[in-house]
């Protein structure tokens, strides 16, 4: 099955074809709009550069995932992955969410761009980028964890704790 640029393939179910989001523009988009699901691509995947991907989350760990089973991944170039928050129930900060897994061959990693709501931030702590790309142990996985911004609050009081250190070590 091919995606082409500007189409999407979206839903849960099983595709057994080898999938194909080839083109910039092609969207793969599991579950329904506003319903968490699995997109089932029984017969693998291979996209590059420009493949989107539109993902829902909800609290602590539903998500849409992608599924390849024991189906090859085939990647290249940069992925855009559109995370859409659901009914305002935040993501949770240190939780590694998975978004795409399988049993089978995976290629080497993407370049992958994340398009987020509001106050998210990709956990740059994670494996060094925010996601964690495994294409190595028996169950393979693109996983992603975001990180908590301080509130305002937060920046006042330690920047109020440093002025008030500052002023101490000038005293002396």
């Amino acid at each position: 099955m091919a995606v082409f640029s500007g189409a999407t393939l979206a839903g849960t179910g099983t595709v057994n074809a080898l999938t194909t989001a080839n083109a910039a523009g092609s969207i793969l988009a599991p579950g329904t709009e506003g319903t968490i699901g699995t997109l089932a691509l029984a017969g693998g995947l291979t996209a590059s550069s420009g493949a989107a991907f539109h993902f829902d989350m909800n609290g602590a760990t539903a998500t849409d995932s992608i599924s390849v089973g024991a189906g090859s991944l085939t990647a290249a170039g940069t992925w855009t992955f559109t995370l859409n928050d659901l009914g305002g129930t935040s993501v949770q900060a240190g939780v590694a969410y998975m978004l795409i897994s399988g049993t089978g061959t995976w290629s080497a990693a993407p370049t992958i761009a994340f398009s987020l709501p509001g106050s998210w931030v990709v956990d740059a702590g994670y494996h060094g980028s925010g996601y964690y790309w495994d294409s190595s142990s028996a169950t393979r996985s693109l996983t992603v964890q975001f990180s908590a911004i301080p509130e305002p609050s937060t920046w006042a009081l330690l920047a109020f704790s440093l002025t008030t250190v500052m002023v101490l070590r000038r005293r002396r």
